[in-house]
């Protein structure tokens, strides 16, 4: 009840600032707030926790919907002489004004309103958490080009595309987990500077009959208003698996969900879609149902690094701390991790790098280095150490940790990690995945990608 409380609350500072904004014609910012009070009303009412508070708020959205659809109006317009000024404590009702541009305003009620759609375009909204870009991803050179050349050269030389020549609209990314399908698709909407929209299975399916089409038609009305963008779907075996499989758990409602989105997606060859790229990524590409995968017309697969990339992720990852390794150990690594993952190459120097901060809290001598720090002393036979700079003290009795410093990262410390984090990648599965990407002859040139 504390997390609906505070919902509550923030709904009505937007509202509040809403106001504010309204009575003083500052309009467009006044908009802004109202949709986010809407967007988190939405998010409220989807948890029907309350019937008293479903039905007021359901009220308060009807109020804020109806002004903002006037606004609206008025900014598409860029009339604002017949539009009055709310009061502070001025009711927001429908007035004859928005009669007059139906034609020309976004519907908000349908768009928003959480009892004809749990969906908001701004809360799928997923931009790349950092500036990185195709060229930021380490491997994977044969891939980029083939992303590079269905999607940036169309944009670049959009002059040369016509007749039968049309960029692919629709891509599936497919192999084994960990290998940067997903950073592949947030670093394309980087280098295109094009939004991007990620969603997963959770965010359409749900357990009212009907709801989960309806959301998948939303999703496509509002992905339409925000062109150009690419709509990333991670683990779209998930939403669209087989539909006689399907049937056995989720029922009608996932078979609903699936044959929505397959309608919208023959929508994706028609103008109204363009300038929307359609990506979706899986382990599992075999799981798919037959006519999904036929609409997605362009299949790239993602292998596992091969051994130069291996050293380049080793080298990558290792460049962020202090260590000790020279390029022949990272040579060894990379022999030494012939079925692992970028992902799990990750996780290896992640523990790799926690070893010498455990051996300061388990040490009970340290020594003073040239700058006056403190380092845990690794000699095992204490008569090794001089006597003048060893001192016999455990890390508890260091009042001042700050002067404390950790070893660098050595070739044992990440041969150790190896010894017992394994790889992740199940091999049966990865047979599976290059037997499947030879029977159906997609992109077959791509398997032998040198990069990876």
């Amino acid at each position: 009840m504390n997390n609906l409380n505070e919902s509550i609350i923030k709904a009505t500072e937007f509202v509040n600032k809403a106001v504010d904004y309204d009575s003083q014609g500052r309009y467009e910012e006044a908009l802004d707030y109202y949709k986010r009070a809407l967007s988190r009303y939405a998010l409220i009412i989807k948890n029907k926790q309350n019937a008293h508070i479903h039905t007021t708020l359901i009220d308060y959205m009807k109020q804020c919907t109806n002004r903002a659809e006037i606004i609206q109006n008025m900014i598409i317009e860029k009339d604002s002489t017949s539009l009055v000024p709310l009061h502070p404590n001025t009711t927001t009702t429908s007035t004859n004004n928005n009669n007059n541009n139906n034609n020309n305003s976004i519907n908000l009620s349908q768009s928003m309103n959480p009892v004809t759609s749990s969906y908001d375009i701004n809360k799928l909204s997923c931009k790349p958490t950092t500036a990185k870009t195709c060229d930021d991803i380490i491997g994977l050179e044969n891939t980029k080009q083939l992303l590079y050349e269905a999607v940036v050269l169309p944009r670049e030389l959009a002059h040369l595309y016509t007749g039968n020549r049309k960029p692919p609209r629709s891509i599936l990314l497919y192999g084994p987990p960990g290998n940067g399908k997903t950073e592949l698709a947030r670093a394309l909407a980087s280098t295109t500077d094009l939004a991007f929209y990620a969603i997963t299975s959770t965010d359409i399916i749900s357990k009212f009959v009907g709801e989960s089409a309806q959301n998948v038609r939303e999703l496509f009305e509002q992905i339409k208003r925000a062109k150009p963008c690419i709509l990333f779907i991670d683990e779209i075996d998930s939403l669209c698996s087989r539909r006689v499989e399907s049937s056995d758990s989720n029922g009608s409602h996932a078979t609903g969900a699936i044959n929505e989105l397959l309608v919208q997606l023959d929508g994706i060859s028609g103008n109204d879609m363009d300038g929307v790229l359609l990506l979706g990524a899986t382990n599992v590409p075999w799981s798919l149902d037959d006519a999904m995968r036929r609409r997605l017309a362009h299949k790239i697969y993602i292998p596992l690094p091969d051994e130069d990339t291996r050293h380049k992720l080793f080298e990558y990852y290792l460049s962020k701390n202090e260590h000790m390794l020279l390029d022949k150990h990272l040579r060894q690594l990379a022999q030494a991790t012939s079925y692992y993952s970028a992902s799990d190459i990750a996780n290896v120097i992640r523990i790799a790098t926690m070893l010498p901060v455990k051996r300061v809290s388990a040490s009970n001598r340290f020594h003073l280095t040239s700058d006056d720090r403190l380092m845990p002393c690794d000699a095992k036979d204490k008569n090794q150490c001089d006597p003048a700079l060893c001192h016999p003290i455990a890390y508890n009795s260091i009042k001042n940790k700050q002067l404390i410093d950790a070893r660098p990262i050595m070739i044992d410390d990440v041969m150790s990690v190896l010894s017992y984090v394994k790889s992740s990648i199940n091999h049966d599965q990865l047979k599976k995945l290059e037997k499947w990407t030879k029977e159906c002859g997609e992109d077959i040139n791509n398997s032998n990608d040198d990069s990876l």
